[in-house]
């Protein structure tokens, strides 16, 4: 068996026990929406790379047109999972459009029998969509992850999509060197599908790091936290009270803290109910955290209780 459809094969379970993984991920409900892009994505790339490995026994509208429609389809849900994980517009009409010109534009070099033009308008097609699904990581998700995190986790989508990109434009410059399909038996589609094998592989760890992360930080948060206002909790407000007598003792840093307690509480409680209770507490607490600093720490310690840290 040639070596670029070894690879293919090799990818292909891989794409088939990732779409199995995200629809479990999904079941659990962990990132639901965002895992079933990405197990329909990864459903798809398989479909597509199973009609790819056959090209030689399928007509040219199955082995190229509609395997690259399936592939690129793939992509894009990706691409979509990746906007809804970060809370984006999907940017369908954009998609779309991608999808049409691309796949119109295959039609023709297929038409036409012109085997460099396939390769490069499937392969640019492919590649920006990657390229612009990375962006969408490395640029929205640094506010919740860090900047750091956010362009590592990028650079899966940017490593796949960039070598797409290329081939496209060695297919327009050396058409001779790339041949008329990514299974043809050469150094360059040999790269390019060792290169899709391993970034596929990192692209669903950092998928997954994604998911968890945002697991980590959701559990750090209610772990610090007021479930009904959404202050510090007791725990958390007491270890910032530590760090600032540390700054105190070391440096001579002065801050103070205010205890607030709202007066004849148990009245609302006993004349409107715990729910009208509950939303007094919330309007303190949003009123107490629109006064402060953005160096100052608002906590709920207990019942109707407030501490407000306030440094300097």
């Amino acid at each position: 068996m040639k070596p670029t459809l070894v690879i293919l094969v090799l990818i292909l379970l891989q794409q088939g026990l990732v779409a199995v993984l995200w629809g479990v991920m999904a079941r659990l409900r962990l990132s639901r929406g965002p895992a079933l892009h990405w197990a329909a994505a990864s459903g798809l790339v398989t479909a597509g790379l199973v009609l790819i490995g056959q090209r030689d026994s399928l007509p040219p509208w199955a082995g190229f047109w509609l395997s690259n429609a399936l592939v690129l389809g793939g992509f894009m849900a990706v691409r979509r999972g990746v906007a809804q994980f970060a809370q984006r517009p999907p940017a369908d009409a954009e998609q779309a459009a991608t999808w049409a010109v691309t796949m119109g534009a295959l039609a023709f070099a297929l038409g036409e029998g012109v085997g460099w033009a396939v390769v490069a308008v499937t392969s640019v097609g492919l590649g920006l969509v990657m390229l612009r699904a990375g962006w969408t990581v490395a640029r929205h998700l640094a506010p919740e992850f860090g900047r750091r995190v956010a362009t590592g986790c990028a650079v899966p989508f940017s490593l796949i999509g960039g070598v797409f990109v290329l081939r496209g434009l060695v297919a327009l410059v050396f058409p001779s060197a790339i041949g008329h399909s990514v299974h043809a038996d050469n150094v360059v589609n040999v790269g390019t599908t060792m290169v899709f094998l391993v970034g596929g592989l990192l692209l669903q760890f950092g998928l997954l790091a994604l998911v968890f992360a945002r697991v980590l930080l959701r559990l750090r948060h209610q772990s610090e936290h007021d479930d009904l206002t959404d202050l510090l909790n007791r725990r958390a407000i007491q270890q910032r009270l530590r760090e600032e007598a540390e700054r105190l003792r070391r440096f001579g840093q002065p801050y103070s803290v205010l205890s607030i307690d709202i007066d004849h509480f148990k009245r609302i409680n006993d004349r409107h109910g715990h729910p009208a209770g509950d939303t007094v507490l919330q309007a303190v607490g949003r009123v107490l955290r629109d006064v402060g600093r953005s160096i100052d720490h608002v906590a709920r310690v207990g019942g109707e209780e407030f501490w407000m840290l306030v440094p300097g």
